[in-house]
């Protein structure tokens, strides 16, 4: 389990041709699981004018990149001089963010001072970030029951309880049909993953859950003294009559 990395510097030529922000995202989609703060540099070269305004932008998605929040600014507005400029935005917490959400992005804001001409510049974006925690399983699986009786299904192997304090879980349900309900559980063991204790519900305000994009959040939980800790799914129909259900997850872990 990781505790940390860095995106690599990227540079772009960008020019602001309006004085309302445009936005350029110069990283890949980082997953959110364990991840609470950021450190980023942005440094900018061969500036036009020192009518170039540039921020640190972010923007996290809840379930999927293809369906992202909006763009919110971090750090300070910066402005070169004679051309140049380079910034450290110190550490920024976006614990907040990141703890409902599956993935987090970085770029820049860029625009002209308003009221002046058009500017441009070569500007280079490097991120770090700590991340303690990770995505340790992600597939889909296919529910159907005729029954109000809770069922179990594993959807990850063993985890080393140590390496645990809270689980996420970012799902799409779709193709449901009938009164079917679902919510993320878990199961212990010690010291014998062949003797495992019963199943018992995460902890969770907003399950049971039903069709649609789904994002548990960071939720905690509390294993005592055991080796060992599974996730799964528990699903039963809230009333008589048959039910079904697609549902694709991916489910993270963190510790602290």
């Amino acid at each position: 389990m990781t505790c940390g990395s860095i995106t690599g510097e990227e540079t772009e030529r960008l020019n602001a041709t309006t004085a309302t922000f445009s936005y350029r995202w110069m990283t890949d989609w980082e997953s959110c699981v364990g991840l609470d703060s950021i450190m980023a540099t942005l440094r900018g070269r061969a500036c036009s004018s020192d009518n170039l305004e540039v921020q640190l932008v972010q923007q996290i998605a809840l379930v999927r990149t293809d369906k992202p929040g909006l763009p919110v600014l971090k750090g300070t507005l910066q402005s070169p001089t004679s051309g140049a400029f380079s910034y450290n935005t110190g550490v920024i917490d976006i614990s907040s963010d990141t703890a409902p959400a599956a993935y987090v992005r970085w770029g820049v804001a860029y625009r002209h001072t308003s009221g002046q001409a058009q500017a441009s510049g070569d500007v280079g974006l490097e991120v770090a970030f700590t991340r303690c925690g990770e995505v340790v399983e992600a597939g889909s699986w296919q529910i159907d029951t005729s029954t109000t009786s809770v069922r179990y299904l594993p959807i990850g192997e063993w985890l080393p309880a140590l390496l645990v304090n809270k689980v996420k879980l970012a799902a799409i349900c779709t193709n449901l049909s009938g009164p079917i309900q679902w919510r993320l559980v878990m199961r212990t063991a010690a010291p014998d993953k062949e003797e495992p204790g019963a199943w018992s519900n995460v902890t969770d305000i907003n399950a049971p859950y039903g069709a649609g994009e789904i994002n548990t959040g960071d939720l905690s939980v509390s294993l005592g003294a055991n080796m060992w800790v599974q996730f799964g799914l528990a699903y039963n129909l809230s009333s008589a009559g048959t039910g079904q259900a697609s549902i694709s997850a991916a489910l993270g872990v963190r510790r602290g």
